[in-house]
């Protein structure tokens, strides 16, 4: 137990203390509404919260599968960069609306994958 509660300290730490798109947005919007901190947590919450359920649902095993590994990793790169363009030629809001409609894509998509069981002898 203890590892867990220091291992989530470590890495919620990780993410405050390295600068990502989170927290330059909040840096950026909460220059004009003092609300904007509110609104980007409940929008981190809004994509992360189907995830979470999903996990629990049973398919975090298939989270773990190395195909699955390798083609998160590959993807980071290019919606890094789309997530840039959008920001810099839409605006603030339409990476997160296109993550948005993504992740709810996915999860819908995800409760379509039959998972194998391995037969135990």
């Amino acid at each position: 137990m203890l590892l867990l509660v220091v291992q989530t300290v470590v890495i919620s730490l990780s993410g405050v203390i390295a600068p990502g798109p989170l927290t330059t947005t909040a840096l950026a919007a909460g220059t004009r509404s003092r609300h904007a901190g509110a609104h980007l947590a409940l929008g981190h919450g809004v994509v992360e919260l189907p995830l979470m359920l999903l996990i629990l649902a049973g398919l975090g095993t298939l989270l773990k599968a190395d195909g699955v590994k390798m083609v998160v990793g590959l993807a980071a790169l290019p919606a890094s960069l789309g997530a840039g363009f959008l920001w810099d030629k839409i605006g603030l809001t339409a990476p997160f609306i296109l993550s948005l409609g993504l992740t709810a894509a996915a999860a819908l998509l995800l409760l379509f994958v039959k998972e194998k069981r391995a037969c135990n002898q």
